[in-house]
């Protein structure tokens, strides 16, 4: 038993790698960061989904080109579980997932340094707006730019589900992650 406020050396070793508004400092904080912002953005994307494939799916059907019945969103989702059973609810998950380790932990780490070329050495609650939503969007659009393959890979697996179903394909295009050249 510890004695009250007693600490591992690697929690005081976070918690001291902490600044006060939160930015990670230090490599062992930057990697802690990292970790939880990956992990939590990809439990959350898993968890939805569902609901990304059956919107991509029922986009699919304005195309000029389709044919075949058009659903409702619970009508699409209820097609896709029907038809390729409740692993075509996560076609393309993946990728989908796999884009969250480079995207969301640039952004929520590189944010932190970006935001302290635009605002220099103010505290966050000192900083203009601005400043800190040019820091973000910046922080956003290089993390969207390295994440942009993964997204694609995803909408081609989604929309192949699709195709296979309604027989144009005897098989999926796309099997994976790193198979994103059609047959």
């Amino acid at each position: 038993s510890r004695a009250l406020g007693a600490e591992k050396p690697a929690e005081a070793m976070v918690k001291a790698a902490a600044m006060p508004g939160g930015e990670a400092k230090g490599p062992l904080a930057i990697l802690h960061k990292f970790c939880l912002t990956g992990t939590a953005s990809m439990a959350a994307e898993g968890f939805t989904f569902p609901i990304d494939i059956t919107k991509t799916r029922l986009q699919l059907q304005g195309q000029a080109d389709f044919t075949g019945t058009k659903f409702g969103f619970g009508g699409m989702m209820m097609n896709i579980a029907k038809t390729e059973g409740l692993a075509g609810l996560y076609a393309g998950v993946t990728p989908a997932v796999a884009r969250h380790i480079p995207y969301t932990g640039f952004r929520a780490i590189g944010y932190e340094y970006i935001r302290a070329i635009f605002c220099g050495d103010k505290p966050k609650d000192q900083a203009p707006l601005l400043a800190k939503m040019a820091a973000g969007m910046t922080a956003g659009a290089i993390g969207q730019a390295i994440a942009v393959p993964c997204d694609l890979i995803k909408v081609r697996m989604q929309g192949d589900g699709r195709l296979v179903a309604a027989g144009k394909l005897d098989k999926a295009r796309y099997t994976g992650l790193f198979d994103p050249s059609p047959r």
